[in-house]
């Protein structure tokens, strides 16, 4: 990364002399840069200059936001306890009670508060004044724990903690953090029900009326729709030309067992995605772009579907039918687990696309990068792109991405993920939670800009390279290696 003097410095150099200055800095670059090793015998991907020169190039116009999902604050998390009964008990059996200080790697333990003290300290430090925060939900502990059940004044509590810690590391005169509901941040988990969870969103909008941050709080249209359903378009007063639209994704969820899904054109699930379909077509009216966020994505570890079906097939076709108009996609909930589903390795936290085939009457079909030959099998041609985040939650290790966009054309042009070492922290390895770089998208997957040209160029050499592939698999498992 290049320090603020230094881009300074480039600002005011001619281009050919800031070329030639990349270029040189780019090969020292190349000898001090330590990259992630995988292990002794896999190739490492030398740095491309060409890639460097071009996305330092966008770098300085480039505005900068971050991505925090899943954060499951507990406080009632009890290091050196069984995770057997979520942290939260100590077991008579002295072995069992591995629970660590700073987590439990691997294990279904919600998030310490020491932990998220130490994510959100390394967020103040680094990123106090980025652009927004896309905040792509699950605030609250998950109700797992029969002897501990949540009330919903836990619910609250821990909403109101995480809103804490955002106005703490963030100057909210200056950053505006976006927030959706997860499946865990509703009063009963994965339910929420058209009137009934109308109140939740009143006490949401009341919680957030201490925070200037949240825009949402301006009268108006963004308001009526939260109140209604817990969805809305986020303005972003630095950046007029892009909009953000936050979905709620739980009137999809195929778990929330109070939806019918979107087969009545009157339910919950069919009016959000009306709404969802004109916002687009506003957005595109008035020539501006979108980002889409919301918690959960269309399919889960096993790539299957879990939105309604309805509710699947039509979110789908308006994405796709609109792609022009989205130049990124956001989502949380998968916390990043790694399974195994017929001796073939997938991952939650992959990369998704829609592609089109036909142009007469278009049809649309979704895909997860969960394996190489997902690369090879786009049904048509690629016309969107989808991330899903990786969680502070310490399934994996804790992390959260860094992303560069360009605020004339809304292009995102390059994420970092920082992450912290969780086994170094509670070993005594490290001198307390340090995060630090693990990759990022211009080195490590030479991508000069995270446009649809680059990634289709991307999925190509997943195909052909081995070591590539071992490389984005090592990432998406933020630094856990599987064999």
């Amino acid at each position: 990364m290049l320090c603020s003097c230094t881009l300074s410095m480039f600002r005011h150099l001619h281009q050919s002399h800031r070329c030639w200055l990349l270029i040189v800095l780019c090969s020292l670059y190349s000898v001090t840069s330590s990259p992630v090793k995988i292990s002794s015998d896999d190739d490492i991907l030398p740095p491309d200059p060409v890639c460097e020169v071009r996305y330092f190039d966008h770098l300085l116009n480039s505005g900068t936001f971050l991505h925090v999902t899943d954060i499951h604050s507990d406080p009632e998390y009890l290091p050196n306890s069984d995770p057997k009964s979520q942290c939260h008990r100590k077991s008579p059996r002295a072995q069992d009670n591995v629970a660590g200080e700073y987590g439990t790697l691997g294990s279904r333990c919600d998030s310490p508060i020491k932990l998220t003290d130490q994510a959100f300290k390394f967020m103040k430090q680094a990123f106090h004044d980025v652009d927004f925060v896309i905040y792509t939900g699950d605030s609250a502990r998950h109700d797992r724990d029969p002897e501990r059940s949540r009330k919903t004044s836990d619910v609250m509590k821990d909403h109101s903690r995480v809103l804490s810690y955002f106005s703490e590391s963030f100057d909210l005169n200056h950053t505006l953090v976006v927030p959706t509901i997860g499946n865990n941040d509703v009063l009963k988990h994965n339910i929420i029900a058209e009137g009934v969870d109308e109140k939740l969103y009143k006490k949401l909008l009341d919680l957030w009326a201490g925070y200037k941050g949240l825009e949402i709080l301006v009268p108006g249209q963004a308001q009526t729709s939260f109140l209604k359903g817990g969805y809305w378009i986020q303005s972003l007063p630095r950046v007029p030309n892009l909009k953000i639209i936050n979905l709620n994704s739980m009137f999809f969820y195929i778990a929330n067992k109070d939806q019918t899904g979107c087969d009545d054109r009157q339910s919950p699930g069919s009016v959000q995605l009306d709404w969802y379909e004109q916002a687009l077509k506003d957005i595109a009216k008035n020539t501006q772009k979108a980002y889409v966020m919301g918690h959960i994505p269309p399919k889960d570890e096993h790539g299957r579907e879990i939105l309604l079906d309805k509710c699947y097939r039509r979110f789908v076709d308006i994405t796709g039918k609109h792609a022009y108009v989205i130049s990124g996609i956001f989502w949380g909930h998968t916390n990043g687990k790694e399974t195994f589903q017929n001796n073939t390795h997938l991952l939650v936290d992959t990369l998704s696309f829609i592609s089109k085939t036909h142009d007469i009457k278009p049809t649309y079909s979704f895909t997860s990068l969960a394996n190489r030959k997902d690369a090879t099998m786009p049904k048509g041609e690629i016309i969107a792109i989808m991330t899903t985040g990786p969680s502070i939650l310490p399934f994996n290790h804790p992390a959260i991405r860094s992303y560069r966009y360009d605020p004339s054309s809304s292009d995102l042009l390059g994420y970092t993920q920082y992450y912290a070492n969780l086994t170094d922290a509670n070993h005594g390895l490290s001198k307390g939670l340090v995060f630090k770089e693990e990759y990022n998208t211009w080195k490590d997957y030479r991508l000069p800009a995270l446009t649809l040209k680059y990634w289709k160029n991307f999925f190509a050499r997943l195909v052909r390279d081995k070591a590539l592939w071992k490389r984005y698999i090592y990432h998406k498992n933020v630094g856990i290696i599987s064999h």
